[in-house]
């Protein structure tokens, strides 16, 4: 059911008032000219019009042209006059008779006239309170002719669209326009605070976006047509990540408080934010090695080598602050998104969200407008009700992208980039959700494991980078919540109705030509091989062909390329950083890396919190702590000779307090026995960071 629109917004541009009292005067002095003018083409309709003839029409098009140099009262009457009802028809319904006058009227630019919104207004209030004097009355007077002036302005633009709906399309172009010049001024300042949903009429944050939402609306409700029209135009003036990062904040506010208008436009909005936050996270690569970089800053790799070692460390500090602004922009997107998101019902995810899976899926290595599925079924899984939970959904709907692959015969349609992609984020979202119930995980690793068994039995081995890729969500899944799963199934007393036994992870090794170890993260294969030998997940045969890992003091850290973040381009250490990755694999869900909007992320699992995959050091003391899973050092953001540097936990403490200098970033490192509540932080410019709470216990 199409919402109605919302009436409300009218209040944003008030009725005309009454004319003054000399106004007949302009309305014919115009009637007259315009009608002389049409009377003379008419009479010779082939010869090109002379704009110059009457000096009336004249003196019209010399008002409309430079309003900053007309008189303000006369430009208001002039707008008054064109709306007059035979004028109107007359000038709109000949567009080619009046193109210049139609032009200059459409093209009307009066914002310069005079203050009207932000720290202006503030002034003007301030003005009116008496600070630092000044003839408020005077001031007063001025601000309301130049209001009445762009009323009048978007009223004729609204009778020209009622008149003439050719003139739709231009009119809306307009208006988008307006809102772009709003948007970019620097005295406003939207926020998520700005984000209206509810219809209420509140206002938007500036009296002229008041203006320009109220007559769009008007025009909605005038023209169905420009229901069709608006959209493309909204989207075609949206900023590029190129431009003022207030621009692209305040633009991306107005476009989400166009939610009221209706339902004609909602979808298309929701996957415009999505769709522009996506633009900006895949400019932002994190290298498998550990390097952040901007998608097209490689380009410039080969000219760094041949010049000097001065160029070069400047080239690096302009690419770093490039990066961190793009950063910046998409986190301030991001804070945004996660606000709008809060304002929504639940029946939003099922109406708008899953248009944006296929899009998620197929931009290999986004990583972090996926948290936008995470925030809403966060969100939803905190809240009390009586239907599934919406990552119930999210995940019913990647599985049976896995499972059309097997059981369709036109499966063949899917990328191999989709299906990895599929695999890593139901991996990714298993392990790194709190709130998802363990019958939950069970059905996940249930329908992996079906997958990759029927790949074996088929004995077709054509495709077994996707079986690797399968195996590897599988093991990655288990080394986070593998113990959680498993006592899960002990204490099913009538059993689960997933079968995530152990003989199933037996015949993911049935096969002698797939060695689903042998391929896939070290680390993830370091671990898994604990977990399945405790439990029995691994073959005695494979075990005793590789490597027997007996109890660790610690955990394996399972370093990805998401967490290796910031190590060799930018700490220098390149042994360190680098990451075995023979599937070229992400996690999705690796932890959220923008600064202000992190917080809305809330139920997140770092490895630190699962107690169960640490191991009690043998023969040592009993308060020993484990060290983190996904990393081997605690992270500080410092200043320190501008650059970053990295240091190892091996090294002496000595050395690691030395981390405080002057004149740009350090990432530090420092263990402590008993490390509860320690934090580790990696931190890109001033916008990107790793942030690790540390939850363990210390015994």
């Amino acid at each position: 059911m199409i919402a109605a629109l919302n009436t409300d917004l009218y209040k944003g541009l008030p009725p005309l008032k009454e004319p003054p009292a000399d106004f007949e005067q302009v309305a014919n002095f115009l009637q007259t000219a315009v009608h002389t003018r049409h009377n003379k083409s008419s009479v010779t309709p082939t010869k090109r019009p002379n704009h110059s003839s009457g000096s009336g029409y004249k003196a019209i098009l010399d008002c409309l042209r430079s309003p900053a140099k007309s008189d303000v009262n006369l430009l208001y009457k002039v707008l008054r006059a064109l709306q007059g009802g035979q004028v109107l028809a007359t000038v709109f319904g000949h567009p080619q008779l009046h193109a210049t006058l139609i032009h200059f009227a459409l093209k009307l630019h009066l914002f310069d006239l005079g203050p009207k919104s932000g720290a202006d207004y503030k002034n003007k209030r301030a003005g009116e309170e008496g600070v630092e004097g000044g003839n408020t009355e005077q001031d007063g007077s001025k601000n309301e002719i130049y209001d009445d002036v762009m009323n009048a302005h978007y009223h004729l633009l609204i009778a020209i669209c009622s008149a003439n709906s050719t003139f739709l399309h231009p009119v809306l172009d307009v208006l988008m326009r307006h809102i772009r010049f709003i948007c970019a001024r620097d005295s406003l300042d939207l926020n998520e605070c700005n984000i209206i949903l509810d219809g209420s009429g509140r206002s938007s944050g500036d009296p002229a976006l008041d203006k320009v939402h109220a007559t769009i609306q008007k025009i909605l409700m005038l023209v169905p047509k420009a229901k069709i029209d608006l959209f493309p135009l909204v989207s075609r003036n949206f900023p590029h990540i190129t431009n003022p990062s207030q621009l692209v904040k305040n633009y991306t506010v107005v476009a989400m408080q166009m939610w009221q208008y209706g339902d004609f436009i909602r979808e298309d909005l929701v996957l415009l934010m999505l769709n522009k936050a996506l633009e900006m996270d895949v400019e932002i690569r994190i290298e498998d090695n550990g390097d952040v970089i901007l998608d097209d800053s490689k380009k410039d790799t080969e000219g760094d080598k041949e010049e000097n070692d001065v160029h070069v460390v400047e080239k690096q500090a302009k690419k770093l602050k490039t990066v961190s602004d793009v950063a910046h922009k998409l986190d301030v997107n991001m804070k945004l998104i996660f606000s709008f998101l809060d304002k929504q019902e639940r029946s939003f995810y099922g109406l708008y969200m899953p248009q944006f899976i296929p899009t998620l899926l197929d931009v290999y290595k986004s990583k972090f407008v996926q948290f936008s599925f995470w925030y809403l079924m966060e969100k939803d899984a905190c809240m009390e009700h009586d239907e599934n939970p919406l990552y119930r959904q999210f995940i019913s709907e990647l599985i049976q992208i896995l499972y059309s692959t097997v059981s369709s015969p036109d499966s063949n349609h899917i990328s191999n980039s989709t299906i990895m992609s599929t695999a890593s984020y139901l991996a990714s979202f298993c392990a790194r959700a709190r709130f998802v119930d363990t019958d939950s995980i069970c059905e996940v690793l249930s329908g992996l494991l079906t997958w990759a068994i029927f790949y074996i039995q088929q004995k077709n081995f054509t495709r077994n980078k996707l079986f690797y890729s399968i195996t590897q969500a599988i093991f990655y899944i288990m080394c986070y919540r593998g113990r959680q799963v498993m006592q899960y199934r002990t204490d099913q007393v009538t059993g689960s109705q997933h079968d995530v036994s152990a003989e199933r992870f037996h015949q993911l090794f049935a096969s002698d030509a797939l060695n689903p170890l042998a391929n896939c993260l070290s680390s993830v294969r370091l671990e898994f091989q604990v977990l399945g030998g405790e439990f029995g997940l691994i073959p005695d045969s494979i075990v005793t062909a590789t490597k027997k890992v007996k109890k660790k003091p610690a955990a394996n850290k399972i370093m990805t390329p998401g967490i290796s973040c910031l190590r060799n381009q930018l700490g220098g250490i390149h042994s360190q950083a680098k990451v075995s990755n023979p599937l070229d694999s992400f996690f999705p869900f690796d932890p959220y890396l923008l600064r202000q909007s992190s917080d809305c992320i809330r139920q997140y699992l770092y490895w630190e919190d699962v107690e169960d995959l640490t191991y009690e050091r043998e023969g040592e003391n009993d308060d020993e702590s484990a060290t983190d899973l996904e990393a081997s050092t605690v992270m500080s953001s410092q200043e320190h000779h501008g650059s970053i540097v990295l240091k190892d936990l091996d090294e002496d403490e000595d050395e690691n307090e030395n981390s405080v200098g002057g004149g740009g970033i350090t990432i530090s490192s420092e263990q402590d026995e008993c490390s509860v509540g320690s934090t580790e932080e990696m931190s890109i410019g001033e916008n990107l960071r790793i942030d690790e709470v540390n939850s363990m216990e210390s015994w």
